[in-house]
Parts: structure tokens; sequence; C-alpha cells
């Protein structure tokens, strides 16, 4: 037989490697690229639950004397119509404390959507502070259920500022707040 002498070619592997780093990099960016619209698109405040109003939570509530369904108030269209009206709401839930005096108040079935600015008005807290001490007759904390009796008050500029309220916070109070006479927890 011949020889015949067969010479072995070499394959260079780092083109290879260097063809699979650029296709690589290459998806990264087009990736990168497309998925630049949806961040430019995107707001940079948090979403802010709105409660679309139930025409007919107007009807359901009294047309005078003490209110006793937080629910319904919170479904009503113009809460502001219910100003100087009392309230005596039991077992209600506290989602959030953003202040010492200052939480806010729903029922499980309003979840994070419906929600009533509650102060402790003149029953010895602070009107300012972070919420996370008491320094007064009164320690409101989140996730707890408690009863309490007051009145719906329209909100100012001037509290909504002594509050420390954001314009998200606010825009949840819908321009009204529960000045609070006497609050209770609810046993666990």
């Amino acid at each position: 037989m011949a020889d015949i002498p067969i010479e072995k070619k070499s394959n260079p592997w780092w083109l290879w490697l260097l063809g699979l780093l650029l296709l690589g990099a290459l998806g990264f960016f087009l990736y990168d690229a497309l998925d630049a619209e949806d961040y430019d698109n995107m707001d940079t405040e948090p979403e802010t639950a709105v409660v679309v109003a139930d025409p007919e939570a107007e009807a359901i509530l009294p047309a005078s004397g003490t209110l006793t369904d937080l629910d319904i108030f919170l479904r009503v269209q113009e809460p502001s119509a219910y100003t100087g009206r009392a309230v005596d709401f039991d077992g209600v839930y506290v989602p959030r404390v953003p202040g010492d005096s200052v939480f806010f108040i729903n029922t499980p079935s309003q979840g994070i959507d419906g929600r009533l600015l509650a102060v402790l008005e003149g029953l010895g807290e602070q009107q300012v502070g972070d919420g996370t001490g008491s320094d007064g007759r009164y320690n409101i904390d989140a996730d707890e259920r408690i009863s309490l009796t007051g009145t719906i008050r329209p909100l100012s500029d001037e509290r909504v500022a002594r509050w420390g309220l954001t314009d998200a916070e606010r825009l949840a109070t819908k321009e009204v707040y529960l000045q609070v006479a006497r609050v209770t927890r609810n046993d666990p």
C-alpha cells in the first residue's frame, strides 16, 4: 500500500469561542433594547388604588343619624356629603399607620383599595411622628382590628401638611377623615 501522508487540519477553537461570545453579546443587546421600551413607559410613582364608587351605596346609608357600616361608606361617590355625621364602626381593620395619631381603616371586603383616614385628634396624642411608638393613651398598630366612634370631617391642606400625608395618601382619603372620639381594640 501506498503511504499517503494525511495532514490533520487544526480547528481554531478560539474562533468558535469568540463567535459564541459575540453571538451572546448581540442577543443581550437586542433583549435590552427591546425591553427598554417597558422601562421608559413605566411610572416612577407607586400605583394608587382608586375605589370605584357604588351609586347604590348612597341609597343604603341612612339619611340621618349615626353611620355604622364602613364598607358601604367607603363606596359612596361623595363622602364629603357626610361631613359632620357621627360614626360608630365595629371590627374595622387598620391596614396602615402613617403617623402617631394618623391611621387608615377599612374592612376585609375593601382590602387595600378602600380606606378612610382616622385621626386621634384631641385625645392626648401628638399629630406628628412616624407611627412607631406611642406618645399618649393610644397605640394603634397596623393589622389590628378596632372599634371606634367619631365624626366625619373635611380634610384641609393644613391638616395634610401637619400629618405628613403623601399625595397618594391624600388621594385615598376622598377629602374627608374620621375625627376619632373613642377607640377600643377588638379581641383577636
